[in-house]
Order: structure tokens, then C-alpha cells, then sequence
């Protein structure tokens, strides 16, 4: 079902992205006539280039980006960019002074725009040495929040594939096995899939472990009376899924179990503030009161979530913060969780589309997830 999913995904085209950020920059920064871009995120999404060394130059008024890559990648970037529709010329110098004498070409008598969040200070420097550089605002970042249908069909074969992976590992149970063990199956299973890998460093973490909410995976052994927190997700050309289930062991001991079911009626309300024009901080709110209701507020300790897309963790963030009104076409992820030293904890996080009246969630595996008693190892 997902590698039947990966082959029919749609194609990115990104004409409409270079012409929608010439269009802010020149409603904000009229004065400049190019924009130079480092930050590799920002360059996949302008252009849809996902090799590892990249710069673009883009031209506001002519509304047309040039890449510069190195020698490894010049045919990929000529088949990606065509494939995507992307107006560029593209360049791949062959030595360092080639490259010099490239950027003198392309930036001469010029006012560039950077952007001071996507690059490095050296860079920076090195750049106002020699050009007419200016501070500007890309818009990039703000511009990737909504995404369009190619993107949410990735992010949704992304979510599918960390389902049936998920799905899979339970099944075969987890008692017996080491938190590594589980992690490395779930891996596996994704790229079995279709998937290019795993979205992040797939947290498994058993009993106490699960109190410490970014646990890496260890060689700690799943016994019949653990809580064992799954926070898993695919990346499917270039897009990242992320879902996080709490997966009942045999029995649990009661604190546990409440836990639980509190996380999870804070999920719920949460998931039904959810729609387009919505601030974060109301959501984030709605989980907390469930929390504050059986003090155990102090035991969240972290965001409610986070967009996701071309990186795993992007705007909108959903917190106590002043918010930002949430879009129709953001994905983003509801992940409350509770967390105690000593007796451990639980997370339920389902990844979601905002729409105009609600949301629709790409997670689909259920929130009461257990698995048979087992004393096999992978």
C-alpha cells in the first residue's frame, strides 16, 4: 500500500513559490534587487534541489533563481528543477576561484538581501566584505507553514508508512525485546515500506525510561508491566511524518494507567479547538486545563507540538506563548504528555491537517494501542 502510495505522489512545482517570495520582498524590501539563500531547507523548498551543497541567488524583478551546486550534483539539479518547473539557471563551478568570480558575476552592483536567521555569521561577514548587503525578511519561512496538495499527499504517505511500521512492530509484541531492538525494527520496517528513513531518532522508551520525554533507545529489556512510549515517523522525499503512541505492556500499574487516560482527554480537547484561524496558545490552553483540573499540570513539561514538513519541527509552534493564528493548510502535530521521575510516563501525538472548520488527522493508528504478551526477541 505505501510504495503503491510513493509512486503516484504528485509533482512539486515551485514556480508559484519564487514568484510568491519576489512578490513579499518587493512589498517589503523594495531596495533590493537580489535575495541570497544558504539555508538548505529554505532551497528545497524554493527550488526542490535536495542535494547537500547548495547556494541560490534569486532575482526579485525577474522573479528567477540561479543555483550554484559542486559537480556532484549538476545533473541532479538540472533533473530536479526541470522536473519541478523551477525558472533557474543553474552552475556548477569547478574550483574556488571559479566560484569567486561566479558570485562577482552574479551579485555585481547589486543591493543583496539576506536573511540573518539563515546564515552563518562567517558567511555573513565574508559576503558584506565584498557586496552591498542588507538584512531583510525572505518571507520563506513564513511561506512554508501552508502547504500545498504535493506537499500534504508526502507528509500523508509519510504518516501511512509510520502507521503500518508501528502497527507491525506491536504486533509481533514487544515483551523481551530491548528498547534498540524495537527502534531498530521500526526503522527498518519504514524503509521496507518506501520510506527514505526515519523523520528523527525514533524514541522507544520503556517503564522509567519514559519519563525523560527525548529517551534514546537503550538496551533496556520491555517487561509485561510496562508503558512503553513509540514516537515514530517516516521521511518521504524530504517531507517528515511524527506520531507518538503509549503502548500498554500487559498491565499496568495504575498511576500509569491515569496518566493515560488524562493525556488522552487532554489530546481530545485540545484536537477540538483545532481549526483555521485559531491562535496555538488557545490549544495549547485546552490541554493544560485538563491537566490543571487533577493537578498534574507540573508533569507536561513541554510544548503541545509543532509544524511539520520539509523540517520536523517548524512554525506554527503550539505553547503557552502569546500564539500565532493557525492556517488552513498547516500540518501540524498535538502531542500532550506527561512525565514523573521515577514511575515513568505517557505521550499521545497525532499529526493533523488544519482546515477551514477543523482539522484532519494523517495518524490513524488507535490512541489505546497494546500488545500480545511475548517472550521473543527480534
Amino acid at each position: 500500500m505505501s510504495s503503491s502510495l510513493i509512486s503516484h505522489l504528485p509533482t512539486l512545482e515551485v514556480a508559484s513559490r519564487v514568484k510568491s517570495v519576489c512578490h513579499r520582498l518587493k512589498e517589503t524590501s523594495p531596495e533590493v534587487d537580489l535575495v541570497y539563500v544558504s539555508d538548505l531547507t529554505d532551497i528545497r523548498w524554493l527550488t526542490s534541489f535536495s542535494g547537500s551543497n547548495a547556494t541560490v541567488v534569486l532575482n526579485v524583478g525577474d522573479e528567477k533563481v540561479s543555483l550554484i551546486t559542486d559537480s556532484r550534483y549538476g545533473e541532479q539539479a538540472t533533473r530536479e528543477l526541470m522536473r519541478s518547473q523551477c525558472p533557474s539557471d543553474i552552475y556548477v563551478p569547478t574550483s574556488m576561484s571559479e566560484n569567486k568570480q561566479l558570485m562577482q558575476h552574479l551579485l555585481r552592483n547589486s543591493k543583496i538581501g539576506v536573511d540573518g536567521g539563515g546564515i552563518s555569521a562567517q558567511a555573513l561577514h565574508s559576503l558584506s566584505q565584498e557586496f552591498d548587503i542588507v538584512m531583510v525578511n525572505t518571507h520563506i519561512a513564513d511561506l512554508r507553514r501552508v502547504k500545498d496538495h504535493a506537499e500534504i499527499a508526502r507528509i500523508e504517505c509519510a504518516a501511512q508508512i509510520a502507521d503500518e511500521s508501528l502497527q507491525h512492530v506491536v504486533s509481533e509484541g514487544l515483551q523481551g525485546k530491548s528498547e534498540r531492538q524495537v527502534k531498530a525494527e521500526l526503522e527498518y520496517q519504514m524503509v521496507l515500506r518506501g520510506a527514505d528513513g526515519a523523520s528523527f531518532d525514533t524514541i522507544v522508551a520503556a517503564g522509567e525510561n519514559a519519563a525523560l520525554p527525548h529517551h534514546r533507545a537503550s538496551d533496556r529489556v520491555i517487561t509485561n508491566e510496562d508503558a512503553v512510549i513509540v514516537d515514530v515517523g517516516a521521511l518521504v522525499d524530504g517531507y517528515h511524518s511524527d506520531m507518538t503512541r503509549t503502548v500498554r505492556v500487559g498491565h499496568l500499574d495504575r498511576e500509569v494507567s491515569f496518566m493515560l487516560s488524562v493525556t488522552t482527554a487532554a489530546q481530545e480537547a485540545a484536537l477540538s479547538k483545532l481549526r483555521a484561524g485559531v491562535t496555538t496558545a488557545e490549544v495549547d490552553t485546552a490541554a493544560r486545563e485538563i491537566f490543571q483540573e487533577v493537578n498534574v499540570d507540573d508533569f507536561f513539561t513541554h510544548g503541545l507540538g509543532h509544524g511539520v514538513g520539509l523540517a520536523i519541527h517548524e512554525d506554527p509552534f503550539l505553547s503557552r506563548r502569546p500564539g500565532e493564528v493557525l492556517r488552513e493548510g498547516e500540518v501540524v502535530t498535538v502531542e500532550p504528555g506527561l512525565y514523573r521521575v521515577g514511575v515513568g510516563g505517557v505521550r499521545v501525538e497525532d499529526l493533523v491537517v488544519i482546515t477551514r472548520d477543523g482539522y484532519r488527522s494523517l495518524s490513524r493508528t488507535r490512541k489505546d494501542v497494546s500488545c500480545p504478551q511475548s517472550a521473543r526477541t527480534i
